[in-house]
């Protein structure tokens, strides 16, 4: 729990994204400019657009973004991040837990949910920094805009966006009376309900906004074991109240509060080495998965930001952002994807943060244009993780490891064999060992051990934490050499100091721990001697140059050259406990493009290529059963081309497609020339080709109103599941699949409701979200299927 209230945070902020607004408009929409306004509108999003750091004042900055609206997010029941990503190029996600999601920006991905390590993609929801991953996945309603920024962002938030970010804008409160309901039902027992109401409390001063989602699903993966619910369910109910205070016109203050909860059930891990009782590791059949019930997640997130935008002069605006969020979230899951007690875990993971942003701009209608800012940020977490095992499946599912051992260090073959038997650590109960072999008193280094009986239950837990506080100067500056050429340039510097801790409780209950982590009482994890700790002092920057240049009102040139960073990272090696120091990690991005709008603004579109450059990627290796550990991956590279375009063929018929091709490898030499152990291996997530069509088709029904039809369809190529593509002998990769959604809706011409039906996966297309995962740091890797067909129903009223 935050230690500082929340309500502290209230005098004199403001969330960057509710003053959006007054940011520069997008390309026109592409909506025929002579249908008749009786008619109901085609809403054509996405429209990729100029970036521009909110309330600069600059027409734009050549930084390529997708942009959705509300409309077209709602319309498209596209409720998370992962639901966005196939139809936005260069973008990937997967979520096979609302704890755990993984997203990749152009090949860049992070995913790790260990509180001492900082995530590549940035996410932002109102202004508030949300990006830590087991807090990073929220609902999407009521919205205003999604913003997906492709490379560094080294000025647009409160802090740096190291290789991209994804910007989540609410609906602000406005000075009207509004309101709408929607509610749903759908197959696997779905329901749905999401509302707003928007009211002024005092006219033309003071506004507010109310609005809430809640949707529950039965799973979508049977678990074989008796009594137990489906996995994959979703349980989420989340809540958004805002204020609008206008006390002149010249200021404005918006205050956001959002809180969710989400209790799912258990992630379908299913082993794809251990057959389930019904014989098989098919993943796409049912699950076997052993304590049931007690898998799932439990979450709940709060966030406040509070944003105050005054203009100081007609060239001046003062911006003052203030934020704070906390999240608590346990998941109980089973690592090793099958019947046997073997690797049950559970996670229990607390963060706070408190951040404040204070930005100058300056634009006086002349060449020159431009801000300056500061911003502070504090941020503490802490995971504790349990890890459960039957020391008599463990040691069955070991020997055949510890055999090969003995082999290993010179014991003959046989007689390994005779003082290790071999065993079947996933049949009955019955034949599991109850104690170890009486055969080591024939073997002296292991004679103390024979016969040392074997627990039934064996429970142990480690700790992670780190807290981090930063401080920044940014600014930005824009000049206009003439008509047609602009440049600029942004900058970041940081001021960051790290603490990490780690901690290995000694369980003391292991007999198997004398041979796994040096004669502790821990099954997996060697204990520590007390809570471990190491500080890290760093300054860093970002930046970017760039230019634009207009060839006609509406088409225009960019090109740029980025620096993102990531900040250096402390950790500890589970098994030698030595302090682990990994640096800064470093993006160079080079990029160029070229959008605009077509036919009067009926279509828009977008290209750029890209190239980046990383140096010290950090990856994980795994370095012993279990044990997975940062390291410096040395150099990556990527490179890239992404396309959009949408337009209005008539007032009958809208179209919106996108493509990306993705590049994004480990490089073959490090900085000292030397080869790579990753060398040439493609980023995990990363498709080489994705591309999305869709679109409406709008058919008048008896001058009453009109039907829409949506349908869309995404595909993806083929993508690894792991940076090391070699691991599980190549196995941990998902094929190339195309998805089609579809829906069929009826508005009446006055537009107060709207009912539809849809299907998503409609041709019920089997896939894998993720493949891998913890159990393949032992050797049993696991798999998690991706949603089958759905089908539902909404009906919506306005008011």
């Amino acid at each position: 729990m935050l230690r500082r209230p929340l309500l502290a945070l209230l005098p004199a902020t403001l969330s960057l994204a509710a003053t959006t607004e007054s940011d520069s408009p997008p390309l026109p929409a592409a909506t025929p400019a002579a249908e008749p306004a009786s008619e109901p509108a085609v809403e054509l999003t996405p429209l990729e657009v100029t970036a521009t750091a909110l309330d600069v004042t600059s027409p734009g900055l050549p930084v390529a973004i997708t942009t959705y609206d509300g409309a077209f997010v709602t319309q498209n029941r596209i409720d998370t991040a992962a639901a966005m990503a196939p139809i936005t190029p260069g973008f990937f996600a997967s979520e096979q837990s609302i704890n755990n999601p993984s997203y990749s920006l152009r090949g860049i991905t992070t995913d790790s949910v260990d509180p001492r390590s900082e995530e590549r993609v940035a996410v932002y929801q109102d202004g508030v920094p949300i990006s830590r991953t087991s807090g990073a996945s929220v609902a999407l309603f009521d919205l205003d805009r999604v913003d997906v920024y492709k490379g560094p962002e080294p000025t647009r938030f409160l802090r740096g966006a190291q290789s991209g970010a994804l910007s989540l804008v609410s609906k602000s409160a406005q000075n009207e009376r509004s309101g709408a309901l929607t509610v749903g039902v759908g197959d696997y027992s779905a329901t749905f309900a999401e509302a707003f109401i928007n009211t002024p409390l005092v006219v033309d001063k003071l506004f507010a906004r109310v609005a809430f989602t809640a949707t529950e699903r039965d799973g979508y993966v049977d678990n074989l074991t008796p009594g137990a619910e489906a996995l994959q369910s979703t349980a989420t109910a989340a809540l958004r109240a805002s204020l609008r205070w206008q006390p002149s016109a010249r200021t404005t203050l918006d205050v956001v509060f959002n809180h969710q909860n989400d209790t799912p059930s258990g992630a379908a891990f299913k082993s794809m080495d251990i057959p389930t009782r019904a014989g098989d590791t098919d993943p796409f059949s049912a699950a076997d998965l052993n304590r049931g019930d007690e898998l799932g997640v439990d979450r709940s997130i709060q966030s406040l930001a509070a944003t105050l935008r005054t203009e100081l002069s007609p060239a001046w605006t003062l911006t003052s952002t203030t934020s704070g969020r906390q999240f608590d979230v346990n998941e109980e899951f089973d690592a090793d994807g099958s019947r046997a007690y073997l690797l049950e875990l559970g996670t229990d993971h607390q963060s706070e943060q408190l951040g404040q942003e204070i930005r100058f701009n300056y634009d006086a209608g002349e060449r020159f244009s431009g801000g300056i800012g500061a911003g502070a940020f504090w941020e503490k977490g802490r995971q504790k993780v349990t890890v459960r095992s039957d020391e008599r499946v463990a040691w069955a599912f070991l020997s055949d490891t510890f055999r090969q051992g003995l082999i290993d260090v010179g014991v003959p073959a046989g007689t390994a064999a005779f003082l290790v038997p071999e065993l079947d650590a996933f049949g009955p109960e019955s034949g599991l060992p109850t104690t170890l072999p009486a055969t080591f008193a024939f073997f002296p280094p292991l004679a103390p051990l024979a016969g040392a009986p074997l627990s039934s239950y064996q429970e142990e837990h480690y700790f992670t934490d780190a807290e981090y506080g930063s401080l920044d100067l940014f600014g930005d500056a824009d000049y206009k050499l003439n008509e047609r050429l602009t440049v600029g340039v942004a900058a970041r510097v940081t001021a960051e100091s790290i603490e990490s801790g780690y901690e290995s409780i000694d369980s003391g209950t292991s007999v198997l721990g004398f041979l796994q982590t040096g004669g502790s009482g821990n099954l997996a994890y060697r204990p520590t001697p007390g809570r471990l700790s190491a500080t890290e002092d760093n300054v860093g920057w970002a930046g970017r140059v760039h230019a634009r240049y207009t060839l006609a009102p509406t088409h225009e040139l960019f090109a740029a050259v980025s620096r993102g960073r990531r900040p250096p990272t402390v950790s500890f090696d589970q098994t030698t406990l030595e302090t682990v120091r990994l640096d800064e990690e470093i993006v160079w991005n080079y990029e160029t493009g070229v959008r605009g709008a077509l036919a009067a603004g009926r279509f828009g579109y977008s290209a750029s290529v890209y190239q980046y450059y990383y140096d010290h990627f950090q990856t994980n290796v795994v370095t012993g059963p279990g044990v997975i550990s940062s390291t410096d991956g040395g150099r990556a590279r990527g490179k890239g081309f992404e396309t959009t375009l949408q337009g209005a063929v008539n007032r009958h018929l809208a179209l919106f497609g996108s493509y990306g091709f993705t590049d994004a490898q480990f490089s073959s030499l490090d900085e000292d020339g030397a080869s790579q152990a990753y060398a040439g291996n493609t980023f995990r997530l990363s498709a080489r080709h994705a591309f999305s069509l869709g679109g409406t088709v709008t058919m008048p029904a008896f001058d009453r109103g009109a039907f829409y039809l949506s349908p869309v369809f995404q595909y993806k190529s083929e993508a690894f599941f792991e940076d090391d593509n070699a691991r599980s002998d190549g196995r941990l990769r998902q094929g190339g699949y195309g998805l089609v959604n579809l829906t069929l809706a009826y508005r009446p011409r006055a537009g107060f409701w709207e009912a539809a039906i849809y299907s998503d996966n409609l041709l019920d297309r089997d896939y894998l979200i993720d493949a891998g995962n913890l159990g393949a740091a032992f050797g049993i890797p696991t798999t998690v299927r991706g949603a089958p067909r759905t089908v539902g129903a909404k009906f919506t009223a306005r008011f």
